[in-house]
């Protein structure tokens, strides 16, 4: 029996489909250092103002980031601090990483 209920699995399928894009990590990893507006997440992205702002609409119809807007500005910033912890942490695994009890077989194993 699967210790998680298939509407959760269906979610994190979901928000890890919804991280597995290049550009959506780039923005997340920019708002790291705070609400940024859409010019300033540009600049520090290298992606053109539209393609910033549909990933922006994605990440925050998926519940990740949030719009504040202050006077004329409008500001985009990471719902939860610990969710890039939680990405960064993932940078720990993947197929051309070692396996932590120091064995020589890469993960996965058949590789």
């Amino acid at each position: 029996m699967i210790s998680i209920e298939k509407t959760n699995i269906k979610k994190l399928a979901n928000l890890f489909q919804l991280l597995s894009e290049e550009n959506r990590l780039k923005i997340l990893f920019a708002l790291e250092k705070g609400a940024l507006s859409v010019t300033e997440i540009t600049k520090m992205t290298d992606l053109s103002q539209p393609l910033v702002s549909f990933h922006l609409k994605a990440l925050e119809e998926a519940g990740l980031i949030i719009k504040e807007r202050k006077s004329t500005f409008v500001f985009n910033k990471i719902c939860d601090p610990n969710l890039i912890k939680l990405i960064k942490g993932f940078i720990n695994y993947g197929p051309d990483q070692v396996l932590e009890n120091n064995s020589s077989f890469p993960c996965p194993p058949w590789k």
